[in-house]
Order: structure tokens, then C-alpha cells, then sequence
């Protein structure tokens, strides 16, 4: 059965609403697996695009402070909380009838 955009993008507010640490890491490594794992995923494709550059961007969130010290390109809870909210932003857009 595809995964909807709503199904989507209510992954997102799950990450969103689970604080940060542990949790929030596997649901951001599961979404990822959703996004690059699935071919079933019914949305357009400028909202599909979205989401894999948001997946791909995921892949440097790291909640534990230690470990993002070790390279440059991992970030924390803020940005990805931007980075989602940017993503659902756009999606918003281009989820609009002409």
C-alpha cells in the first residue's frame, strides 16, 4: 500500500514532538528509511524531491553533543527542527491546486 503525503507528514510532526535524544534519532533514521527505501510513495514529484533532499540532510542529525563534534557537517536538534519545518513549509506550497 503507498504511504500518503499526510502519512508523511505525520512522521515529521512525530520527530517534531518527541524530544530530543534517542527516540528522535531512530524516528529520523526510520524516515529516512521511508524515504529512500520505498517506491511507493504517492506524491508529486517537486514534493517527492523535497523530501529526498530533506532525507538526505537528516542523515547528519545527531543528538548527542559529543559525537557532532567529530565532523563539521553533523548538526543538532535546532536545525533539524528548522530543516523540518522548511521541508513541511514547501511541501505546503506545492501541495496547493494551481
Amino acid at each position: 500500500m503507498p504511504i500518503s503525503l499526510d502519512e508523511i507528514k505525520e512522521k515529521l510532526l512525530e520527530i517534531l514532538n518527541e524530544k530530543p535524544g534517542e527516540i528522535r534519532g531512530d524516528l529520523v533514521r526510520k524516515f529516512d528509511d521511508e524515504i529512500f527505501l520505498r517506491d511507493d510513495i504517492d506524491v508529486r514529484d517537486e514534493v517527492e524531491d523535497v523530501l529526498t533532499d530533506l532525507a538526505d540532510e537528516l542523515e547528519y542529525y545527531v543528538s548527542n553533543s559529543l559525537w557532532r563534534k567529530q565532523h563539521r557537517s553533523y548538526f543538532g536538534d535546532e536545525e533539524l527542527e528548522l530543516k523540518i519545518n522548511t521541508a513541511l513549509q514547501k511541501i505546503e506550497v506545492l501541495s496547493k491546486p494551481n
